[in-house]
């Protein structure tokens, strides 16, 4: 597996892992290494790596839009 260096990664590619981080960091199981969205009335929603990806994609996407 290649490393990745910084230097190599383009502003999108940081956006996205920022945003992904913030992501994990606030839907983070405590009873586990997963993440899941909970619904207001409590009803979790298990979340894959890609839908976090996809959720982040999403995020950057709108903040792209109003920025140009």
């Amino acid at each position: 597996m290649q490393r990745i260096h910084e230097e190599d990664l383009t502003d999108l590619d940081r956006d996205l892992a920022r945003i992904r981080g913030l992501l994990e960091q606030k839907w983070a199981n405590d009873e586990d290494a997963g993440f899941s969205f909970i619904y207001t009335d409590g009803t979790r929603l298990p979340l894959t790596p890609h839908m976090l990806f996809q959720w982040a994609l999403a995020i950057v996407s709108l903040i792209l839009l109003f920025i140009c």
